[in-house]
């Protein structure tokens, strides 16, 4: 498949970049294209915020490629479905967005559970996904049984976005997003180490190689992330530094072996 759109990936995720290439090339194109039409829908309806940036421009001009990309002929049966599939539960969370705080006079704060189903919509179903690709193009990618992992996966996902939530409420509180309330931010903080916990599960479940240290690379930095969170709730700017990143990502070569 052609990969195109790869230097663009690379200017609007750059850990997640990392994470693409390192994926057994098998699942690097799947992947990386549903991840953009995900961030593709999402960056249309960020138009008017402060964030929009030249890149993002570049992204919404690349759709029609993406889809042709999609409805390829010689895309494989099942990689298409699982990327509609996928694609399909995140646009119904980003919709849950938009009619949750886009239309509101006065804050609104996502219930608990709200909260829980938006996490499995954005990122919990992509754990899922991952999975999926990985079980259909590399069948002895797991040592533990492929329900568990699916189940770890959910979790890994919805660890990952509520890390992200939990770094970004104060800058999606200034555009009128509020996805937690103050108050619960200790708890929701233990309930993305428990949920992170389920991703070293699941990356203790697969075998050695590429797609281990793939998988272990995001829950490096989101492990991170919330540590320099416990070390300063109120941060309004808590970011991984670029040298971490790379750190983590050394780190992360461990896993090609055990």
């Amino acid at each position: 498949m052609n990969i195109f759109y790869f230097p663009i990936l690379k200017t609007v995720a750059r850990s997640f970049y990392l994470t693409i290439c390192l994926l057994p090339k098998k699942l690097q194109e799947p992947i990386a294209l549903a991840y953009l039409l995900a961030r593709a829908s999402d960056t249309l309806a960020d138009r008017d915020l402060p964030s929009y940036t030249r890149a993002d421009d570049d992204l919404i001009r690349l759709i029609p490629s993406l889809f042709k990309e999609f409805n390829h002929p010689s895309r494989d049966p099942l990689e298409k479905d699982a990327i509609h599939l996928v694609w399909q539960r995140i646009l119904e969370g980003q919709e849950c967005d938009l009619q949750k705080f886009s239309s509101q006079s006065s804050p609104v704060i996502l219930s608990r559970e709200e909260l829980s189903r938006y996490l499995y919509l954005v990122a919990g179903c992509v754990g899922e996904f991952w999975t999926t690709l990985a079980a259909h193009h590399l069948p002895c990618f797991a040592r533990a049984p492929l329900p568990s992992m699916r189940e770890w996966g959910i979790d890994y996902g919805k660890g990952l976005q509520l890390t992200n939530i939990l770094r970004d409420r104060h800058e999606d509180a200034a555009h009128g997003r509020f996805y937690c309330h103050e108050d619960h931010v200790e708890q929701l903080h233990e309930e993305a180490l428990y949920y992170l916990s389920q991703g070293r599960c699941y990356i203790d479940g697969l075998r050695p190689g590429r797609f281990k240290m793939a998988s272990a690379l995001p829950l490096m930095l989101a492990v991170k992330t919330l540590s320099l969170l416990a070390k300063n709730p109120q941060a309004s700017n808590v970011k991984v530094s670029r040298g971490m990143v790379y750190l983590s990502l050394l780190r992360s070569s461990i896993f090609l072996f055990r």
